[in-house]
């Protein structure tokens, strides 16, 4: 049987008979004679006798080295063919030669780190043959030896594994702890010197210290800016010294970092993940930084050249192709010309190719290199180049929002780049959120490390000018951060801290260099500019703080910021507002004086945006409008000098009476006698396009208008000083606005183009054609009044421009749509009124709408004023040619005083052809009710003093010299109904005590009011022949209605006698309290010299309690205008009238 078996076996090729016979038992070879007896016996003694007995020599240096060579041939000539037989031959090596399986190991990481990328998978068979755990043990041998630089081989190899999970990270970081540990102790020791480097800045030295010294005094080893701008110039590194001073190039970690950004993105972000919780950055050194944006600009480079027509094709001569992209021609486009082999100047991006590309490459592409920046913005891009193409293309991708008038703010906030990317509008607002994310935490941190370099921040600008200003205001407190400076330490980067400490330093130091003089503010607006191109916000917060302690530093700093970038005026735009609305007092500790820094930085505001006018605006007109919001009327500073410096609308205060009967006149005879600076009309033009709209101009006509009773009524109690000043300064604001929109938006505004001074020349042929804008914007009265809630003397100097214009109008016949509802002397204002104020149902509305319509200019001509004006301009016309060419070189030629002059003289005649139209239509359409008897008679006219004379004369210098005149004007037309005597009594008894309870600029204006009417009352009583000639031959003097008796001068001289006894009386109660109303009387008896006192009694009254106030110590100044009247009194002491007269 078993030999039947046997010849099976070797019929078949199962398998060999010597196997098959080494199986079977000795009894059964010999049983089945398949091995004889005598033979099998013999051979088992000779094999016992060879395996025992015989002594071997044998050679284990050679068989060892034959092994391994073998071994190593295998790993040279491994065939992609036939793996199972390089495995088999692999073992049968090993085995045979009995080798160290983990020499063998060793061998096959050697050779792996050989070959090329594409050797490691054809590989990969061998390396499973062995145990996985010694990998990590024979890879932190070999990277833990280096002295030198570590190969990339090697590096690349180690990713390869870890990328393959062959090994994994922290198995091969265990072996690699002592380089971990040298590696954080440095990184901890070198953010300890830059933090204490930053510190030593943030010290402020009286003496010239240079950089140099400073970091002499500090031994920080830290490289300085000069000295990283030297190295960058030579080709170097464009990172710090913290890579160069710090870690060896024998660091194995930098160079796995850098063998993983060859390959392996995802195995670099996880590398980078597992170091740093063990507490260190590879990615903060320098090559592994610049790895990183090579990286990134590989996979940018396609996505750039497609959307913004950027290409780095490589030209003839690098560093010239390096130096422009860098920024040698900031405003410039370039791309690179195939046909020419150099660049070329592009006028505007490639936007049609960005439309034209499909949105989800845009938004998959743009996803793509976020996740390669998401480690960058921790060491931030110094690579300049690539700060150039993500400009561009973040620039591509705004432009092209905008042309879909997207809102990049309300995508970014509602959060799209979350959402899916099907359809093309979604994947173009998460590449708009992508974009916005690369500018905040990406390209603005990096401008603050890099070399001040003009380039890259106009190309960031480009970017950012296509967003709203809302956006850019989140970009930039993004990155200001919770702090800058030293105050920065703990929430920021340390080399942001220290970029912040060192900018801040050494704008300290040219500050100490500015002067008034001109020809220094060119050099330092130059240092001020490129310190201000890394890190603009603490430039100007360092800046701003000087500011608010001297204020004689405004206008030299003001003529410096000529030379900053774009992006640093805009970033001037949003720290201001800040400064502005910093936790502190706005009121000085006594409790009466706005404090220094405010009004210091509202002065700058407003000289800054006059000299920079494009500069953004609206920031700050809404930071203004929430602060009018909360009640805060000392706001109203900033906008009072916004108004008076950048729309040029100045008011006087204290005014001359030249300065008042000038502003009777037309604006050209205002600006030839008043000295108010010039304004800018690119200025102008800005303020009126951010004002002039219906969300800004209504609202804040509307917050200004009710400041005056928020100060008064809601406001905290304090010092009724301080609560005047924001009355009077409301008031001023108010005026100053609505002088603004009026000037600004009337169709005169379009004639003064063609160089048309005249006030009514325009309206022959402006009023017919243009719209007048103003109308437009302010709404109707009934909303005014109780929609707004405005007073109604406050609503009728809102609507006063309107009202004049609708009189101009109506007198050439060219009555317009857009102003027939603000005509006076119409029906539609006169229902409008009678249904919204019932508490005028004592005054006549036809005489009501008629003065509060009325202008200085309807009832006054300045007649002599322009005579004079006129005369000199002649004057100077005929003069010797040659000394009016040298002497008026720097103002006018005498041809444009020749055109001044007519100009003048056409304005006269215009205006006294409107008076004599505003008097017709007074006499025809505006009458007085016939009264039933002298109480009616009497009522009326106390009406028309409280509701018209009374309110009006407070409101301004040129509104109280308006009532006096027109009243006066009443009295001399004779209009039918009207006392003179009546109107004049009702002035003494309740206009007088107004003193008592006005602020300062109301007492101007009363004094004012007083004075015109009181120098006409003295005029009458001193002279009997003007009297009968001016007063008692007008009906004004009848003494009751309907009556045909006049007033005698002897009955006139007692009842002049009463007002002023009566005059006395309130001014002696309030000089006797002058701790109270001291202040304002004074200020009315300084109005009032010449026409009062005229008698010597009320003169020695008043002169004793005048002495009073001299004479006391505790209000000094009081003191000071005490001293003031009694030299004014003392040179009119010889016209005083005397007891017996």
């Amino acid at each position: 049987m078993i030999n039947v078996i046997q010849q099976q076996l070797r019929c078949t090729s199962i398998a060999e008979s010597f196997a098959f016979k080494a199986l079977l038992d000795e009894r059964m070879l010999i049983a089945s004679g398949l091995s004889p007896v005598a033979n099998f016996v013999k051979r088992m003694k000779k094999l016992n006798t060879d395996h025992v007995y015989r002594q071997r020599k044998y050679n284990l240096c050679h068989e060892m080295s034959e092994g391994l060579s073998k071994t190593l041939t295998l790993f040279s000539l491994f065939s992609t063919h036939a793996p199972r037989e390089n495995v088999r031959a692999l073992q049968a090596v090993v085995g045979g030669f009995d080798l160290d399986p983990n020499r063998a190991l060793d061998m096959l990481l050697d050779s792996l780190e050989c070959v090329a990328n594409a050797g490691y998978s054809i590989r990969t068979p061998l390396l499973i043959q062995f145990v996985a755990s010694p990998i990590p043990h024979l890879l932190g041998c070999k990277l833990r030896n280096y002295k030198q630089r570590t190969p990339l081989s090697l590096c690349k190899l180690v990713c390869f594994l870890l990328y393959s999970d062959t090994i994994g990270f922290d198995a091969l970081l265990q072996h690699l702890i002592r380089i971990i540990t040298d590696m954080r102790e440095k990184q901890v020791s070198f953010a300890t010197s830059a933090i204490e480097y930053a510190r030593a800045c943030a010290i402020v030295r009286f003496g010239d210290e240079s950089v140099a010294d400073l970091h002499q005094r500090v031994n920080a080893p830290i490289m300085l800016k000069s000295q990283v701008a030297i190295q960058d110039s030579l080709g170097e590194a464009r990172l710090g010294s913290y890579a160069r001073a710090t870690f060896s190039a024998a660091n194995p970690l930098i160079g796995m970092l850098i063998g993983s950004l060859s390959d392996h993105w995802l195995l670099a972000a996880l590398f980078m993940v597992h170091t740093e919780s063990h507490g260190v950055s590879p990615c903060l050194t320098a090559a592994a930084c610049r790895a990183l944006c090579t990286f990134t600009d590989r996979r940018i480079d396609f996505l750039a050249a497609r959307l913004c027509s950027f290409s780095t094709e490589a030209s003839s001569d690098k560093v010239v192709s390096k130096s422009v992209y860098c920024g040698a021609f900031p405003c410039r486009r370039f791309a690179w010309s195939s046909t020419t082999g150099c660049l070329r100047v592009t006028s505007k991006l490639n936007v049609n190719s960005l439309l034209d590309t499909t949105c989800r490459f845009v938004a998959a592409a743009l996803a793509a290199v976020e996740s390669y920046l998401s480690r960058l913005r921790a060491v931030l891009i110094r690579d300049v180049l690539l700060m150039t193409k993500l400009s561009r293309v973040i620039n591509a991708v705004f432009h092209a929002a905008q042309v879909q008038e997207y809102d990049c703010l309300s995508i970014v906030q509602v959060g799209k780049e979350n959402m899916s990317v099907n359809d093309g509008d979604s994947c173009l607002h998460a590449a708009i959120s992508t974009c916005y994310r690369f500018l905040r935490r990406v390209l603005l941190p990096s401008l603050s490390v890099i070399p001040p370099n003009p380039g890259p921040v106009m190309e960031v600008w480009y970017s950012l000018k296509q967003l709203s200003y809302a956006t850019r205001q989140s970009l930039y407190h993004s990155w200001q951060g919770r702090a800058i400076e030293l105050s920065a330490i703990g929430s920021k980067h340390y080399e942001l801290v220290r970029a912040e400490c060192l900018t801040g330093r050494s704008t300290r130091h040219i500050l100490k260099r500015v002067a008034n003089e001109k020809r220094f503010s060119k050099h330092v607006g130059r240092q001020l500019a490129k310190s201000a191109h890394s890190n603009p916000i603490v430039v100007f917060q360092v800046l701003l703080s000087q500011i608010e302690s001297y204020d004689n530093m405004i206008v030299p700093l003001v003529e410096s910021l000529s030379f900053m970038t774009p992006l640093a005026l805009d970033v001037l735009a949003f720290v201001l507002p800040l400064r502005l609305r910093v936790a502190r007092e706005k009121v000085q500790k006594d409790g009466v004086n706005i404090a220094r820094w405010f009004q210091h930085l509202a002065q700058f505001a407003g000289v800054f945006y006059r000299a920079q006018p494009s500069t953004e605006l609206q920031g700050l007109i809404s930071c203004l409008m929430m602060s009018l919001r909360a009640g805060e009327s000392v706001d109203l500073l900033i906008f009072n000098e916004l108004l008076a410096r950048m729309g040029g609308c100045e008011m006087l205060e204290d005014l001359s009476d030249t300065q008042l009967d000038a502003l009777a006149g037309s604006d050209l005879l205002r600006r030839e006698l008043l000295t108010f600076e010039k304004p800018s009309r690119r200025a102008v033009l800005r303020l009126r396009d951010v004002l002039c709209n219906s969300q800004v101009a209504v609202p804040l006509l509307t917050l200004v208008a009710q400041q005056c009773s928020v100060s008064t009524f809601r406001r905290a109690q304090g010092h009724v000083k301080l609560l005047s000043q924001f009355h009077d300064k409301n008031l001023l604001v108010f005026m100053q606005l609505i002088d603004f929109l009026a000037s600004t938006l009337s169709p005169a505004t379009f004639c003064s183009e063609t160089h048309n001074y005249s006030v009514h020349a325009y309206c022959r042929n402006a009023w017919s054609g243009l719209e007048n804008l103003y109308a437009k914007l302010l709404p109707r009265w009934r909303d005014l009044c109780r929609g707004l809630g405005i007073d109604p003397p406050i609503a009728f100097h809102a609507a006063r421009p309107l009202m004049s214009a609708a009189l101009e109008s109506r007198r050439l016949d060219a009555l317009g749509s857009d102003i027939i509802t603000w005509d006076p002397l119409s029906k539609l204002l006169y229902q409008e009124l009678a249904s919204s104020c019932e508490e005028l149902s004592a005054v006549p509305l036809t005489f009501y709408l008629f003065f509060w319509s009325c202008s200085l200019r309807d009832v006054f001509v300045p007649r002599d004023k322009y005579v004079s004006k006129v005369r000199d301009l002649r004057m100077r016309c005929m003069q010797d040619t040659a000394f009016t060419l040298v002497r008026e070189r720097r103002t006018k030629d005498p041809r444009r005083l020749a055109e001044t002059a007519a100009t003048l003289e056409d304005d006269l005649a215009n205006q006294e052809a409107h008076l004599e139209f505003i008097f017709s239509e007074l006499r025809a359409k505006v009458a007085l009710p016939v009264p039933s008897g002298q109480k009616c008679w009497t009522c009326t006219t106390r009406a028309i003093v409280q509701f018209c004379a009374s309110p009006r004369l407070t409101l301004s210098s040129e509104d109280a010299l308006f009532c006096a005149k027109f009243f006066l004007k009443l009295h001399l037309l004779e209009l039918p109904h009207f006392s003179s005597l009546v109107y004049f009594h009702c002035i003494v008894h309740h206009v007088t005590p107004m003193v008592l309870c006005v602020t300062e600029c109301e007492a101007t204006s009363l004094g004012i009011f007083l004075k015109t009417t009181f120098d006409t009352l003295k005029r009458w009583r001193c002279d009997p022949d003007l009297f009968a000639s001016e007063a008692k031959s007008k009906q004004g003097f009848a003494t009751s209605p309907g009556s045909s008796h006049r007033c005698s001068y002897e009955q006139y001289c007692t009842v002049f006698k009463k007002w002023h006894d009566m005059l006395t009386r309130t001014v002696e109660y309030g000089l006797d309290n002058y701790d109270e109303y001291g202040r304002t009387c004074l200020i009315v008896l300084i109005k009032l010299v010449g026409v009062y006192p005229l008698f010597v009694e009320s003169y020695n009254t008043i002169s004793d309690r005048v002495v009073t106030i001299k004479e006391q110590l505790k209000m000094k100044d009081l003191q000071v205008m005490a001293q003031r009247y009694e030299q004014l009194m003392g040179q009119q002491r010889c016209d005083l009238i005397p007891p017996a007269e």
